[in-house]
């Protein structure tokens, strides 16, 4: 049920992230931490009765949908509703990983200000994981050995590696996780698997195919509101493809990272591709920034990036 209430929240609010990415969390804490009320509405009867099945009291509303009089409806809200955030403040990514972490803060902060959820208020702990997946698992075990993780309702991280390790660690502890990667495989609540044929360019231009084992083992505790990778992939094939002039035989090539969230989305780019007509091209790696020189900080490998990019404008 409480999937079925995500899939309409993502559905509600298309592809906003930031801030509102915790709209979800406020849906869930409310399920978790208060009574029932009228999160459990359910459509009327074709005859616009309620299902006997709901209990005594409820009516078909004008929204469609059963409730009780509010007099009646339960719901009050108490003690907290306790979320647990890992960000990146200053590993690969920080840059919108920073981003990313305070519109969360604010957003949760600006809900206590105006009451909390039904009477509840968040209470958030953050923890900076550097975008190490490792480090991330690391601190979900300490968090899950505090005597009060009974009370955590939901988890926040950003990453599709950390993302992938979390999400099964989640689903045994049933919490919820709302990552930050929105890779396909992370939007299936069911595990699939498929054998797949994946098309690719070598270096002398030929096609040459690989069959791959694509699916999901299943990730029914986690969520995110937007797009998945690999159908933003397939949208921008569609794109290119509107927009190529006639008759050009210009060939498609991907550019992306070696981190995992880079990764994720290209068989289903290149599958798309290959049935959409479009000639596929070399590929090129772009990694998110160069490496850091051995006894070199990482402050002092930024500002050096960031000097060598001057002189290259220069």
């Amino acid at each position: 049920m409480a999937r079925d209430r995500m899939a309409a929240a993502r559905a509600a609010h298309g592809s906003i992230n930031g801030p509102l990415a915790l709209v979800a969390v406020l849906l869930i804490g409310g399920l978790t931490a208060c009574s029932a009320g009228n999160f459990d509405k359910q459509p009327c009867k074709p005859d616009g009765s309620c299902t006997a099945a709901l209990g005594a009291g409820y009516f078909c509303a004008k929204s469609g949908f059963c409730e009780k009089p509010a007099a009646e409806a339960p719901g009050v809200c108490e003690g907290t509703i306790a979320v647990k955030l890992l960000h990146d403040n200053s590993g690969p990514i920080k840059e919108s990983g920073r981003s990313f972490w305070k519109g969360h803060v604010d957003f949760l902060r600006e809900v206590n200000e105006k009451g909390g959820v039904r009477g509840c208020k968040f209470e958030f702990e953050s923890y900076d994981y550097k975008y190490d997946p490792v480090e991330a698992v690391a601190q979900y075990n300490r968090w899950k050995a505090q005597a009060d993780f009974a009370k955590v309702v939901a988890l926040s991280t950003l990453g599709t590696g950390d993302t992938l390790q979390l999400a099964p660690l989640v689903a045994e502890d049933k919490k919820v996780l709302m990552g930050g990667s929105w890779a396909g495989a992370l939007a299936s609540p069911k595990q699939t698997s498929y054998e797949v044929p994946v098309p690719s360019i070598n270096t002398s231009f030929n096609e040459v195919t690989k069959t791959e084992s694509l699916g999901s083992p299943g990730y029914p505790y986690n969520f995110f509101i937007g797009t998945d990778y690999s159908n933003s992939i397939r949208a921008a094939v569609d794109y290119i493809q509107r927009e190529a002039p006639a008759g050009a035989n210009d060939r498609l090539g991907f550019a992306f990272c070696s981190a995992a969230y880079c990764t994720a989305p290209l068989p289903a780019g290149r599958i798309y591709a290959k049935a959409s007509g479009v000639a596929l091209g070399r590929d090129l790696s772009i990694e998110l920034s160069p490496p850091v020189p051995a006894g070199l900080s990482p402050e002092a490998a930024e500002s050096g990036a960031s000097e060598n990019g001057r002189q290259a404008r220069a």
